[in-house]
């Protein structure tokens, strides 16, 4: 039985702890975070003070950043 010294060791938990939170995160989003400056994210005008949300539901199942996004593989 492991104990809590060799978790480190379990390299492959860690892949299926990281793909389970990938595909079924938490929350779907991130905490709402208020803009810092005036900035432009690809071709979006952010305000000063706007209110960004992230969301990482979505992010985990992108096609354009993921092989086969609805598939559970921890490797």
């Amino acid at each position: 039985m492991p104990n809590q010294s060799d978790i480190e060791k379990l390299k492959y938990l860690k892949y299926v702890v990281k793909e389970t939170l990938r595909l079924h995160p938490p929350g779907p989003f991130l905490l709402p975070r208020e803009c810092g400056q005036a900035c432009q994210i690809n071709g979006y005008d952010i305000p000063f003070k706007s209110k960004v949300i992230v969301n990482v539901w979505a992010i985990g199942r992108d096609p354009n950043h993921w092989t086969d996004p609805e598939k559970f593989h921890p490797e």
